[in-house]
């Protein structure tokens, strides 16, 4: 009896789990996706990972529901001609003529025509809005793509082996990841690919004569970048006995009539990365630059390749700057945020809302926040011991439905002493 594999959890998790401290990894996530099978010689597992899953567009775009916008629509226009006879009772005042008859005829006319405008209304909200998820997804630049795997366990002398190729049908861009399992005494073992001729074992000790009945399973994908892969999405199958010769003879394949293929599964939404990064990230990088030089650095190391994409799609972003200087009046140079805030003033500089920005034009967008920021310094003059600028930089979602930024990097600085 065949017993299909099951999902388990799903999670999106930062790749540093306590916070980047440089601006290359704050934008890297991980992707981990758990299940469960039955230790079967004959299985063939098959995983399959969805990644830039678009906004769901409601089946109701064009249809709505029945009827839809269009029926609604011919229905106002095919009977509101009759109706308006009705109608005409009520602007003539239809009491005064006592004309039960005519009571009812205008009752009934002012009744259908509110039916007719509930209708257009409602079917007309679930136009509109498909319609914008569906300009969502034909703006993006986010390419939605998958990688395809299929694995087998088996015990190998003294060891467990998991063995994992790519499929044919995978997104070029694949690779493989890493899995969580439980040893032998229990303890949980995080394995490494060692890659042969394009394809993946995974060994660990295992003295026993045979595997427990039942594998849990965690796949880990790491250094996702939130910019370029804003979501994931894992789905599974098995194929019982479609290589039964296999390890000795790999090439020659079962007769198809008798392979038995479970439907696949998939957890029933995406998961989308929130990441909130508090720890301070110095932008400088120990270089001096003018303060036009480090914000533009700082922009193409967040947007990253899209910067060089052809039409790359505008990305909604927000960011807060303030201001802070030692008042204890101590020269040197700046030494940034959380070391010695209790002896840091803060001052709000700007507070940049909402905005899109173009990844392949951000000249502007840089320009624009330099220029007030430069504004702010020559009216204010503020105190400049060991004085700093920090960035709150949000970034917001290009295809999920959801008002939080998928990236927040709360404290980028730049200390005053690096602008030249």
């Amino acid at each position: 009896r065949s017993i299909p594999p099951s999902l388990v959890g799903q999670q999106a998790i930062p790749e540093d789990l306590e916070g980047a401290t440089t601006l290359d990894r704050a934008t890297l996530w991980q992707y981990h996706y758990t299940y469960e099978q039955r230790s079967v010689a004959q299985d063939t597992i098959f995983t399959n990972v969805k990644f830039n899953v678009g906004t769901n567009v409601p089946n109701s775009f064009l249809l709505a529901n029945e009827p839809d916008l269009f029926d609604w629509l011919a229905r106002f226009s095919r009977e509101y001609p009759v109706l308006q006879q009705g109608l005409d009772l009520v602007l003539v005042g239809y009491n005064e003529m006592g004309d039960t008859s005519a009571n009812g005829a205008a009752y009934n006319a002012i009744d259908w025509l509110a039916t007719l405008v509930e209708g257009v209304a409602e079917t007309w909200g679930h136009w509109v809005s498909g319609l914008a998820a569906m300009r969502q997804l034909q703006q993006s630049s986010l390419e939605e793509y998958e990688w395809d795997f299929e694995l087998t366990e088996r015990l190998f002398g003294s060891q467990a082996m998991i063995e994992m190729r790519i499929t044919p049908d995978s997104h070029p861009s694949a690779k493989y990841p890493k899995f969580d399992v439980l040893g032998e005494s229990g303890e949980l073992l995080r394995l490494s690919p060692s890659i042969t001729n394009g394809e993946a074992q995974y060994t660990y000790p295992w003295s026993a004569g045979e595997l427990p009945e039942f594998l849990e399973r965690t796949q880990v994908f790491d250094e996702l970048d939130i910019l370029h892969t804003e979501n994931a999405w894992g789905g599974i199958h098995l194929e019982r006995n479609l290589n039964l010769s296999a390890p000795n003879f790999p090439q020659r394949m079962t007769n198809p009539l008798f392979v038995y293929q479970t439907p696949e599964i998939r957890f029933v939404n995406k998961v989308t990365p929130l990441i909130d990064n508090k720890q301070p990230i110095e932008i400088a990088r120990g270089q001096t630059r003018t303060l036009a030089g480090h914000i533009g650095a700082m922009l193409n190391e967040l947007f990253g390749s899209a910067v060089n994409e052809p039409n790359p799609r505008e990305r909604l972003i927000k960011i807060g700057v303030r201001y802070a200087y030692d008042v204890r009046g101590q020269g040197g140079p700046a030494i940034g945020p959380g070391q010695t805030d209790e002896f840091q003033a803060y001052i709000p500089v700007l507070q940049v809302m909402p905005r899109d920005v173009q990844p392949n034009n951000l000249g502007g967008f840089r320009d624009d926040l330099t220029s007030s920021i430069n504004g702010w310094f020559a009216t204010t003059n503020p105190v400049r011991d060991r004085g700093f600028l920090e960035f709150d930089v949000s970034f917001f979602a290009a295809l999920s439905e959801t008002d939080l930024p998928v990236l927040r990097l709360r404290r980028l600085w730049l200390g005053l002493d690096r602008i030249g």
